[in-house]
């Protein structure tokens, strides 16, 4: 199937970071709220940080990089995260 581009950003947070990250709980990892507080302007910075994560709080295992996502995706991704609002 071919995932069109304004798809991307909902499909790879449904099928990858909504695993480890709820909205507003504890799961695997923070938030999705404490990373929109970290990154609301910055997308860019988000996908970057997608592909090489480094450990940012001590409380929460480091993320493995999500390098495998083209960096499309990875910006889509961010985009999406940063967006919600449930």
């Amino acid at each position: 199937r071919t995932i069109e581009l304004a798809e991307r950003g909902k499909v790879a947070y449904l099928g990858v970071c909504s695993g480890c990250h709820l909205y507003n709980g504890r799961l695997i990892g923070p938030p999705v709220q404490a990373i929109q507080a970290l990154y609301l302007d910055d997308p860019q910075g988000l996908a970057d940080y997608i592909a090489k994560p480094v450990r940012k709080r001590p409380d929460f295992p480091e993320m493995p990089p999500q390098d495998y996502l083209d960096p499309q995706t990875r910006l889509e991704v961010a985009k999406y995260m940063l967006a919600l609002t449930r």
